[in-house]
């Protein structure tokens, strides 16, 4: 995994945050209009679950995901952090944090959006080699 795909991961996962917390409103109306039924074992003998136990138990699967993508968020804020320039660190927290274009950045920075990829790419050039205990940034050396 390269610096780039590594950071990118960050907008893509708060996205997907987003969108499983929308999940869960929905899910806990859901669960919120199901009646409580006792459940009846099928001739198989395996138990089935009511609307509600559904609801439940997809909504911790969902909970789960959303604190391990929040993980890795935090540690893509961490390693942007590491990077001493300011204009660099903020180049890559408004385009892998806020994912703004680059004509935004150039707009919020003043700058050009010719500006703004250079400033990018050195960057990217910047950001800190990965940590030995962290699985999620293995290959950060690989620079792109």
């Amino acid at each position: 995994m390269t610096v780039k795909e590594y950071l990118k991961q960050g907008f893509e996962l708060a996205r997907d945050i987003r969108l499983k917390r929308e999940r869960i409103v929905r899910l806990r109306e859901m669960a919120g209009h199901a009646t409580s039924v006792s459940t009846a074992e099928r001739v198989s003998g395996t138990p089935q679950r009511s609307k509600m136990e559904n609801c439940i138990a997809q909504i911790d699967e969902l909970e789960r995901e959303i604190d391990a993508a929040a993980g890795i968020i935090g540690e893509i804020k961490e390693t942007i952090r590491g990077v001493e320039d300011i204009n660099y660190r903020n180049v890559l927290e408004l385009r892998y944090l806020d994912g703004m274009t680059w004509e935004q950045i150039g707009d919020r920075m003043h700058y050009s959006d010719r500006w703004v990829k250079t400033l990018h790419g050195r960057a990217l050039e910047r950001v800190p080699a990965a940590s030995e205990s962290t699985d999620a940034r293995p290959a950060l050396c690989a620079r792109s």
